[in-house]
């Protein structure tokens, strides 16, 4: 809006400028001043990070319990090939082995991934 000339209204000293395009104006937000304009902007972007910081600890949490049944629980041991490369007596020695060690050291969980060869006799075990 370029400024134009001044004029007297009511003993006054006022300021005319070039209005702005009808089409330009949301006529509703006309009756807030800036400074409730800039709070109700402040606080849309605090909602906004507030919603933000959740979802990041929510994904974190999730990845976390993710990794942890994922190290715990690796299914990338072919028990395949671990079954042709021991035999089943040395197998069930070596998982015993390992049973013990897991469950003496640290009872139910010492947060560390199950063996390989515990995991593969459990699941033949169990099948």
């Amino acid at each position: 809006m370029a400024d134009m000339d001044e004029i007297e209204l009511g003993g006054e000293i006022s300021k005319m400028g070039e209005a702005p395009e009808p089409t330009n104006v949301i006529w509703q937000n006309r009756d807030f001043d800036k400074a409730i304009r800039y709070t109700n902007l402040v606080y849309v972007i605090l909602a906004v990070v507030t919603v933000l910081f959740i979802t990041f600890l929510a994904t974190v949490q999730a990845k976390a319990m993710t990794n942890d049944l994922i190290g715990k629980y690796d299914e990338s041991v072919n028990c395949g090939d671990m079954k042709k490369m021991y035999q089943e007596s040395t197998l069930s020695q070596l998982a015993a082995d390992e049973w013990l060690d897991y469950y003496k050291n640290g009872e139910e969980d010492v947060g560390r991934q199950i063996s390989p060869t515990l995991s593969c006799f459990c699941t033949e075990q169990y099948n």
